[in-house]
């Protein structure tokens, strides 16, 4: 039913105007003591086609809008046609003017564009209850951007203040975003949330704020507890709760999974699995000997992350990065005896070629092996535990770098859906895993390129099947992996198998010493996220918010 709802929804904003940007929009709101709230947005905008910018703010229940002004990148202040504004007007017409349009269940809140090209425009006015009171806490849970705009911002940033400097934090309220993606946090005594990455049209921006009672004193007063809206809002959220939870809850969250998750999951696998893939079944990729993405590791990670491969870990994509490093010759690998290696670090190697994520990895790497830059397990485990912040900075910045990567390409959008063009480099992906998990590479004996193999080893631990592959390449004869030495830094360790087993072992122990400490701390930052005290926002759930509804943008 909701889908069908959105999609008539989309059909009907289709009149609206969308020959326009919206480079950003800043959003500040200042709580008063009555739960009111003095709201100042500013629109950063390039529109081309229109007469006029709108805001919808509806679902008011009960509150309502007043002391609406709005001024533009000169500092004019524009001309109030209060709620008379009339749709129909010329641009012209419009020029410096702004009112409201009544909606049956709240407002539109209108100006003129005045001329086409840029703008900054900014918008105040007043929410009369904004905050709201229940029987344990206050709450606040607006739609301060509403899906549908004619253009989606590029970048969002929202900021809420108590009154009197009384500072927001753990210790009085509780945050929860929803509609986009991004951050919510406490920072310097007030709420903020902004978003990571840009936003589509389908995306919004909810903020529910749980406020401990005696701070504000809100004049609209509903029955319950908050925690019946707050299980509303995180209805199809992507928030999870840790394992410490009652064992009432899992049976009553068992039982309804039973129920309904199976539908669910193979619906939305299959809507996944057609935006990446183009088919709806992972099965049906077939295997494929073409190296994805003409061998960029961050690209390939960043489809297998998105299509929920299991054996696609943090460590399998820092292994399959120093596999790459070595492969170029910027670590070196010294075969101490039959069951050990050292790897340390070539001064002489060229760097240029690594990407920012991997430049970073060779950083800490070279860090935390000490004065005798020898790269060792236990060294980068006792590293991690002093760095896990930095490490897990940096593990984001891998996810960030391969979508961006991605979507620079022209494989896919920020949305998350590909182009043919991406789809196929997705398939490729998928399917050379299906080719060096299921198939056995003897016959690859007839290929004289190292290069091609050491690649072969390095997506192996992007899949964490390396030291399968590991195995299979040592079955090639030996001569030939010796004859085509030259061509690659790997070459000598794809020459000697037990070298290059011990070398895919000790990556695999690197990695984990590297990342353990960071999936720890992420796990603990995910249970404070579910109990509200910050961490990334959900695009999905928010439900039973105030404010907000469809569309606006230019007309």
């Amino acid at each position: 039913m909701r889908k069908i709802i959105f999609a008539i929804a989309a059909l009907l904003a289709c009149t609206t105007v969308s020959a326009g940007t919206v480079r950003s929009v800043d959003i500040k709101v200042a709580l008063q003591k009555d739960g009111s709230a003095q709201i100042v947005e500013v629109w950063d905008i390039n529109q081309l086609e229109g007469t006029e910018w709108y805001l919808v703010k509806e679902n008011l229940d009960g509150a309502d809008i007043r002391d609406f002004h709005v001024t533009d990148e000169t500092g004019r202040l524009y001309f109030s046609d209060g709620r008379s504004w009339e749709v129909n007007r010329s641009l012209e017409e419009k020029a410096g003017r702004y009112g409201m349009v009544r909606k049956p269940n709240g407002y539109e809140l209108c100006w003129g564009l005045g001329s086409y090209g840029d703008h900054i425009f900014t918008v105040s006015y007043t929410n009369t209850a904004l905050v709201r009171s229940m029987s344990d806490f206050d709450y606040l849970h607006e739609q301060f951007i509403s899906p549908g705009l004619s253009a989606a911002p590029q970048k969002v940033h929202l900021e809420v203040t108590l009154p009197d400097s009384v500072a927001l934090g753990e210790s009085n309220a509780r945050i929860w975003g929803f509609g986009f993606e991004g951050q919510a946090e406490f920072r310097n005594g007030a709420v903020v949330m902004e978003s990571t990455a840009p936003m589509s049209r389908n995306n919004s921006v909810i903020l529910l704020l749980r406020l401990n009672k005696g701070i504000l004193y809100p004049e609209i007063v509903e029955p319950g507890l908050f925690q019946k809206r707050l299980d509303v809002a995180m209805e199809g959220s992507d928030y999870e709760q840790s394992e410490d939870v009652s064992l009432d809850w899992l049976l009553k969250l068992v039982g309804l999974m039973i129920c309904v998750s199976g539908v669910l999951f193979v619906f939305a696998a299959r809507s996944r699995n057609k935006k990446i893939l183009g088919v709806p079944r992972l099965k049906m990729v077939d295997s494929t000997r073409v190296i994805p993405f003409g061998g960029d590791i961050l690209q390939a990670n960043h489809v297998l992350t998105s299509l929920g491969v299991k054996s696609n870990t943090d460590a399998s994509v820092a292994s399959a990065i120093i596999l790459r490093m070595v492969q170029r010759g910027q670590l070196l690998v010294r075969k101490v005896d039959d069951k050990h290696i050292e790897i340390s670090f070539n001064d002489d190697a060229d760097l240029q070629s690594l990407t920012a994520p991997e430049r970073d990895l060779f950083d800490m790497m070279k860090e935390a092996a000490g004065d005798d830059v020898i790269l060792q397990d236990k060294e980068f485990s006792r590293w991690s535990k002093r760095n896990a912040v930095r490490v897990d900075k940096w593990l984001r910045e891998v996810d960030i770098e391969g979508r961006a990567t991605v979507v620079g390409n022209g494989f896919s959008s920020w949305g998350g859906t590909f182009t043919e063009a991406g789809k196929q480099e997705a398939r490729n992906t998928l399917g050379f895993k299906k080719f060096l998990s299921d198939y056995t590479l003897i016959d690859e004996r007839r290929t004289q390129e190292a290069v091609v193999w050491s690649d072969y080893l390095v997506f192996g631990a992007l899949y964490g099947i390396a030291d399968k592959v590991a195995k299979e390449l040592s079955d090639i004869a030996p001569k030939a992996l010796a004859d085509s030495a030259e061509q690659t830094g790997m070459g000598t360790v794809l020459a000697d198998p037990i070298l290059m087993r011990n070398l895919v072992w000790t990556c695999h122990n690197l990695s984990h010493s590297i990342t353990n400490q960071a999936v720890a701390r992420r796990e603990a930052e995910m249970q404070k996220r579910f109990e509200g005290m910050g961490g990334s926002t959900s695009i999905g759930g928010g439900g039973g918010f105030h404010g907000g509804g469809f569309g606006g943008g230019a007309r």
